[in-house]
C-alpha cells in the first residue's frame, strides 16, 4: 500500500508581449513564487516542470526553489546536452556493455528525465538531494508472462539504497567531467561533493540484499524445466563462474580452443576499461556443452533467444537471461534465484577445494578482499576449526 500523493502545483498560461509561457506558482506560508516553465506547449515545459517539483518535494515543500532559468547565457550547456556529450565519450571507452547499459544509461535518462533543460551551471546540492529523493520515491513493476506474452503476475519493488548511492556518484562523475572539459564551473563539482551518501538510518530505501550462492540442489530441480539452450547457460555459468554479461555476450571467435582446457577472453568485461585481461577457463564438462552451438558464426553469440522457440529475440541480456529462469521458476512454485548467485557458487567451492587465491583467479578479481564477498566461507571447515580449537 503506497503513501496517497499529493497532487503537484497547476501549470498556468502567462502571456508577455505576445508569447505565451507556461507558468507554476509555488508558495510557502505567506510567500508566493512564480517560475516561467519555457514556452507554452514546448517540450521543456515537462521537464522543467518535474524539476521545480522534485526539488520543492525534496525540501517537504518547505523551501521554494531558487529561479535558475536566466541566471546563465543562452547558449550555456544544458544537463541534457552534457548527458549526451558524457554519453557519446564514454561509448568511445572499452567499456562493458553492462556498465554502459544496464548502469549508466539509466542514470542518464533519470537525470535528462528530471532536469534536462535546467543550465549544467545551476545543478547544485539541492538538485542532487532531489534527483536522489526521486529515485528512492520510484517504484520498479516486474510482469511475469506466460509463453503467448499474457502477464500471469505483476510485483513491484524499490531502488535499494546501494543502489541509489551509486546513481548518484554516477551523476557527480557526469558533472566531473564536464568540468574536466571546461564545460561546467568548478564550484558545481565542489557543491555536489558535499552531498554525502545515504547510510542505512538516513532513508526508508531498502538496504540491499547480499547475494548467497544458489544451492546446488534448488539448480538441479529447475534444470529439467527450463529450455535447453538455457539449461545450458546454467550449467556453463555454475561450472566457470563467469559474469552473465560475459556468458550472453560470448563468441567462438574470442575462445581458444587449441589446449586440453579452453580459453574464452571476452573482449568484454567489467574491467576492460581499466586494461586488465580476463581469461575464463572452460573444462571438459563447460566444453561438451558448448559443441552443441559450433555453428554459430565466430563473430555471433554462442547463446541467442531465438533457440528458444518462444523468444523472438536476437541477443540475451542479463536481464532477460534472470527472466528466462524467474518465469519458470514462479510457474513450478519453486523458489526464485538469480544468475549472479551461480557466480557465487562456483566461488565457494572453488575456495573450499582450492583456496581463495584459485576463486580469486576464476573470478578475475585482482583483489582477494572482493573474492570473500563472493566465496563464502566453508561451514564444513569452520566446524571442523571449532572441534579442533574449541
Amino acid at each position: 500500500m503506497h503513501a496517497k500523493r499529493t497532487p503537484g502545483p497547476a501549470i498556468t498560461k502567462h502571456t508577455v508581449g505576445g508569447i505565451d509561457y507556461a507558468r507554476v506558482r509555488l508558495s510557502v506560508g505567506g510567500t508566493r513564487r512564480d517560475y516561467r516553465l519555457g514556452r507554452w506547449g514546448s517540450r521543456e515545459v515537462a521537464a522543467e516542470y518535474r524539476r521545480l517539483v522534485a526539488e520543492f518535494d525534496a525540501s517537504g515543500r518547505a523551501v521554494l526553489p531558487p529561479r535558475t532559468r536566466g541566471r546563465t547565457e543562452p547558449e550555456a550547456i544544458t544537463v541534457r546536452e552534457l548527458c549526451k556529450r558524457y554519453w557519446r565519450e564514454q561509448k568511445g571507452r572499452n567499456l562493458s556493455r553492462h556498465y554502459l547499459r544496464g548502469d549508466l544509461k539509466p542514470a542518464l535518462r533519470r537525470l535528462r528525465d528530471l532536469y534536462g533543460h535546467t543550465p549544467a551551471a545551476a545543478f547544485g546540492p539541492g538538485a542532487l538531494r532531489a534527483f536522489r529523493a526521486a529515485l528512492i520515491a520510484e517504484r520498479i513493476r516486474h510482469e511475469t508472462r506466460d509463453e503467448k506474452g499474457n502477464v500471469v503476475a505483476v510485483r513491484e519493488t524499490r531502488l535499494s539504497r546501494g543502489y541509489v548511492n551509486k546513481q548518484v556518484l554516477r551523476v557527480r562523475q557526469v558533472f566531473a567531467w564536464g568540468v574536466s572539459h571546461e564545460l561546467v564551473p568548478a564550484s558545481v563539482i565542489v557543491g555536489l561533493q558535499s552531498v554525502r551518501a545515504l547510510s542505512a538510518g538516513d532513508t526508508d530505501a531498502p538496504s540491499p540484499e547480499r547475494v548467497r550462492p544458489v544451492a546446488d540442489e534448488l539448480v538441479n530441480r529447475t534444470l529439467p524445466i527450463l529450455p535447453e539452450p538455457v539449461a545450458d547457460m546454467v550449467r556453463l555459468q555454475r561450472w566457470t563462474g563467469m559474469r552473465p554479461g560475459e556468458l550472453v555476450s560470448m563468441t567462438w571467435g574470442e575462445i581458444d580452443a587449441s589446449g586440453d582446457v579452453w580459453v574464452y577472453a571476452p573482449r568484454e568485461h567489467k574491467n576492460a576499461g581499466k586494461e586488465k585481461p580476463r581469461d575464463i577457463f572452460i573444462g571438459p564438462k563447460g566444453q561438451r556443452v558448448l559443441m552443441k552451438y559450433r555453428d554459430r558464426a565466430p563473430d555471433e553469440p554462442v547463446f541467442t533467444p531465438r533457440q528458444v522457440r518462444w523468444s523472438r529475440r536476437d541477443r540475451w541480456t542479463a536481464a532477460t537471461y534472470y527472466s528466462a529462469i524467474a518465469r519458470r521458476c514462479e510457474r513450478q512454485g519453486l523458489e526464485r534465484w538469480h544468475p549472479n548467485q551461480l557466480r557465487h557458487a562456483a566461488a565457494t567451492e572453488a575456495r573450499e577445494r582450492f583456496g581463495v587465491e584459485a576463486a580469486s583467479a576464476m573470478l578475475g578479481h585482482s583483489n582477494l578482499r572482493t573474492t570473500e564477498v563472493y566465496a563464502e566461507k566453508s561451514r564444513k571447515l569452520s566446524l571442523e576449526a571449532a572441534k579442533a580449537v574449541g
